[in-house]
């Protein structure tokens, strides 16, 4: 039965890898939603993100990490409502934005060799403490939207409630070596997010 199993896994991994290859060519190499049979693949072309949903689980949803080299599979992250992801432009590292609540959204950057997962809200209350009240706040969300470099990001921190209810918007930069800064910020909801 062992031997069996192995084989169906070792089949069902293959079968992923095909079909992630047939969709690369298709799959836009910056930054995709991982649904269904469209993987995010990294800018290297070696790896990809997928998504494996299930009917009978709490957590609904299961990203994986594909090598393409070696048609592993590897778990990343279990999710419930929805997820979007984004790969550094050297394929070293990539983002999970966790859409985990209707009201609630949190940003986690991945090794990809390790899996080491950071999550940046705790790392943005240290940062500027002056956030923290913000993360009390009905709904707060915070994002990150795209790379600037291997190792730099904008983050989008919006939500409203408490002394703001009109709302806060922040567009924030982080490096992982230099922390947080403030790129832009507004009290009304809606603020443009700036393009650099």
């Amino acid at each position: 039965m062992t031997r069996r199993l192995g084989f169906t896994v070792r089949l069902a991994t293959l079968a992923v890898g095909i079909v992630l290859l047939a969709c690369m060519a298709m799959a836009d190499q910056t930054v995709l939603a991982p649904q269904p049979g469209e993987p995010a693949v990294s800018s290297s072309g070696d790896w990809a993100l997928a998504t494996l949903n299930f009917a009978n689980r709490r957590m609904a949803h299961m990203l994986v990490l594909v090598n393409f080299r070696t048609n592993q599979l590897r778990h990343v992250r279990d999710y419930g409502r929805g997820a979007d992801v984004a790969w550094s432009p050297d394929s070293e590292r990539f983002l999970v934005n966790d859409h985990f609540a209707s009201d609630e959204s949190d940003c986690f950057i991945y090794d990809r060799n390790t899996l080491q997962v950071t999550r940046l809200s705790p790392i943005l209350v240290v940062a500027l403490p002056e956030m923290k009240k913000f993360f009390q706040y009905d709904p707060n969300y915070l994002n990150c939207e795209r790379w600037i470099s291997n190792r730099a990001l904008f983050v989008h921190f919006y939500g409203w409630g408490g002394d703001t209810p009109s709302g806060f918007d922040y567009v924030l930069r982080y490096d992982g070596a230099r922390g947080f800064t403030i790129v832009s910020k507004s009290f009304k909801y809606g603020a443009p997010y700036p393009r650099r």
